[in-house]
C-alpha cells in the first residue's frame, strides 16, 4: 500500500538525513497521519516532535508550530493550543504560516 511505502522512505529519511531533511520528514510523517484522522498520532509522531527535537532548524519551525496548533485545537486541548500558537505569533511573527493563524485558516 502506498502510505506504508511512503511511511518507509520517511522513515530511512529521518534516520539517515541532516537535521534539516530529518526535521522535514517527520513534519511529512505527522501529514500521512492526519491524514488518515490520527491527529493524536499526527501530532507525537510529527509535528510536536519536529518542534521540539528540531528547535534549531528554523526553516521548519513555523509549519511544525502551525500543525501542532492545529492538532491541539481538534483534539479540544486549547490551553497546549494557545501555548504554540504564542510561540508561533512571537518567534516567527512574519511567517506565511503566522499570517494564516492569523486569518483563522
Amino acid at each position: 500500500n502506498k502510505q506504508m511505502k511512503a511511511k518507509k522512505v520517511i522513515q530511512e529519511v529521518i534516520a539517515s538525513g541532516d537535521r534539516l531533511t530529518a526535521a522535514i520528514a517527520q513534519i511529512k510523517r505527522g501529514d500521512l497521519d492526519k491524514k488518515k484522522g490520527d491527529m493524536k498520532i499526527a501530532l507525537v509522531d510529527g509535528y510536536l516532535r519536529t518542534v521540539i527535537l528540531y528547535a534549531d532548524v528554523k526553516e521548519v519551525q513555523p509549519e511544525a508550530l502551525y500543525n501542532t496548533v492545529k492538532c491541539f485545537e481538534q483534539l479540544q486541548q486549547s490551553s497546549y493550543a494557545d501555548k504554540f500558537r504564542k510561540r508561533l505569533l512571537a518567534e516567527f511573527p512574519k511567517d506565511p504560516y503566522t499570517a494564516k493563524l492569523q486569518q483563522g485558516r
